[in-house]
């Protein structure tokens, strides 16, 4: 495998089973997909694979939720430039803009449109 055909590394960070499928399905055929339940288990894989982007979901089991761990990787001085797009069923302007202050590149709202979702993610891995 040359390093053209490579694929960028995509973390989704989500704890409801079918949502994470449905991700890996819409985003396998251009992207090597990886994932964890909780921000726990993201953070270890941040710091042992090369990520190239994060999909957030804020609502997460434990003690961290996907903000907490958005605001960790913007003070992490190897993450802080790593995209992080809000991917979430908090709907309201108020969660938009919470997940911005928070760090996020970017919302997305479920449910979304594939096409959405999709050109968002090739925007910031372009």
């Amino acid at each position: 495998m040359t390093n053209e055909t490579v694929k960028k590394q995509i973390l989704v960070v989500e704890d409801d089973e079918q949502s994470t499928r449905y991700l890996q399905v819409l985003l396998e055929h251009d992207y090597a997909i990886c994932s964890a339940t909780w921000a726990k288990t993201a953070w270890q894989i941040l710091h042992e694979s090369h990520i190239d982007l994060v999909l957030m979901d804020i609502s997460l089991p434990g003690d961290e939720n996907g903000l907490e761990l958005t605001r960790r990787i913007r003070a992490s001085k190897e993450l802080h430039a790593l995209p992080v797009i809000a991917v979430t069923a908090h709907a309201f302007p108020r969660d938009r803009e919470n997940s911005l202050e928070a760090g996020c590149n970017d919302y997305i709202s479920k449910p979304f449109e594939r096409g959405l979702l999709l050109n968002t993610v090739r925007r910031y891995l372009a």
